[in-house]
């Protein structure tokens, strides 16, 4: 099955509209055509596929503000006319994120080390 126009107008329909009626009513295809794709194995995977797309889009999207949110924290919590519960919130989420940053890379470096053990024991 080949991923066509009509199917890729209904994965975005699928992932935009409320539920499946609404989707394949907007993508302009029959309730027997949108289940007969849900249920094709194909259709599928490529249905998972255009969804990691998009968020992989939205991750580089939401990853281009993020010098922008850490000044804007940073600005309200050294802000001694802001109020306090904003400033203890804005170091609570600078720290909190900063310890998370450390253990992802931790985890990170562990992983690929025990990768290398697995292929080194090969």
């Amino acid at each position: 099955m080949a991923i066509t126009v009509k199917k890729e107008l209904f994965m975005l329909a699928l992932v935009t509209e409320p539920n499946v009626r609404k989707a394949y009513e907007k993508a302009n295809i029959s309730n027997n055509t949108a289940y007969k794709w849900l249920n094709d194995k194909e259709f599928q995977s490529a249905f998972t596929q255009f969804k990691r797309e998009m968020m992989r889009a939205t991750t580089a999207r939401l990853q281009s503000h993020t010098t922008n949110a850490v000044d804007v924290l940073s600005k309200i919590m050294v802000d001694e006319n802001a109020p306090a519960n904003a400033r203890v919130q804005s170091v609570r989420t600078i720290l909190e994120y900063a310890y998370k940053g450390i253990e992802l890379e931790d985890i990170s470096e562990r992983v690929e080390r025990l990768e290398r053990n697995l292929i080194n024991d090969d």
